[in-house]
């Protein structure tokens, strides 16, 4: 049965810009992206019961942002209700997130047109900030574990992706069939002279560490080169620090620039660093890679090898959680820590 709900976050992600179908425009650039996991949200129905995403894992869940002010939205009700008559059955879920603008509105809509699946209020403007929605209708798909796998969905082959995502087996795997399993390179422009993914790594050289040197030895490492003047670069900052606790236990990161460090640590004082910083005026590593642009990203096995490079703001093959994930499953010194942590208990 239908339900009018109201919306509130447990968490936001940080993610990459990603522009959505046709329609106005409402906010900025979206902060969620793909290989994300989806922040958990509480949805609270018209009779006071609340749900969370939680409820939905193992199901595919379509986001619909829209509005009754929005013709291209009215238009794509018909072809949604279609949708979630021919698969809702098979595990599919839509929620539909109306605008803070004319959300007086959607319910007599709703009602008149017996749109069959929940339906929210976003009259406090949570998740279009949120998402930073540019432009509806916009659909995020949330796949069975819990992952975003499609921000700003083209309205055209939205059934093409669910159906796809319903297909998949949202079953755990055997992490130690993941083991050796690292993310094959995907057919990029990296950005940089030497396109090392899949091969050694050059040696990390620092001139000067600001704080103490982490321990890398068993971990898996992401070097960020970066540079206070970046805006990009700084936007990263929070991301990072969320990536290095999420992956505490087997990741290092470790952001690297040229500049003197006294400029570094004024700006550093600024803000909160959760990760290592390091100084190198002569770019030696950065150099061996040949960077053209930053932020520029390389990700490192345990084993000393790159496997993931690049912009991670790219649109393609963008540096999301979900990345992070598989690589460190992959790594055998990852999967052997856990091991003996689990065997300990």
């Amino acid at each position: 049965m239908r339900s009018i709900l109201r919306l509130s976050f447990a968490s936001l992600l940080l993610a990459s810009v990603v522009g959505c179908a046709s329609g106005p425009s409402e906010e900025g650039p979206v902060r969620i992206g793909v290989g994300d996991t989806a922040p958990d949200f509480t949805l609270i129905d018209t009779a006071g019961a609340s749900h969370t995403l939680a409820d939905y894992k193992g199901r595919v869940v379509v986001l619909d942002f829209w509005a009754t002010w929005c013709g291209p939205c009215i238009g794509q009700m018909p072809k949604l209700k279609g949708l979630h008559e021919k698969y809702g059955e098979k595990g599919l879920v839509i929620l539909g997130v109306h605008s803070a603008t004319g959300a007086d509105k959607m319910e007599k809509y709703v009602t008149d047109e017996k749109l069959p699946w929940a339906f929210a209020k976003d009259e406090k403007r949570s998740f279009s900030q949120a998402f930073s929605i540019q432009f509806i209708p916009c659909y995020f798909l949330v796949d069975k574990k819990g992952t975003v796998r499609v921000a700003g969905a083209n309205r055209d082959n939205l059934e093409e992706i669910i159906q796809q995502l319903l297909k998949e087996d949202g079953k755990p795997v055997d992490p130690k069939e993941l083991v050796g399993k690292f993310p094959k390179a995907v057919d990029k422009k990296v950005f940089a002279a030497s396109d090392l993914r899949g091969k050694a790594a050059p040696k990390l050289e620092v001139e000067q560490w600001l704080g103490e040197a982490p321990k890398t030895e068993g971990k898996v490492v992401l070097i960020h080169y970066w540079a206070t003047w970046c805006n990009s670069c700084a936007g990263m900052v929070a991301r990072y620090n969320q990536l290095q606790e999420t992956f505490k236990d087997d990741l290092v990161i470790i952001g690297i620039t040229d500049e003197p460090a006294d400029e570094v640590k004024s700006w550093v004082d600024k803000t909160t660093i959760g990760y290592a910083l390091a100084v190198d005026s002569k770019n030696k590593m950065k150099d061996a890679i040949g960077v053209q642009a930053i932020p520029h990203v390389v990700i490192i096995s345990s084993d000393g090898i790159v496997r993931w490079q690049g912009m991670p703001y790219s649109s393609v093959d963008r540096l999301g959680e979900d990345t992070l994930r598989k690589i460190i499953a992959a790594d055998p010194a990852a999967f052997a820590r856990k091991e003996k942590k689990s065997a300990a208990k």
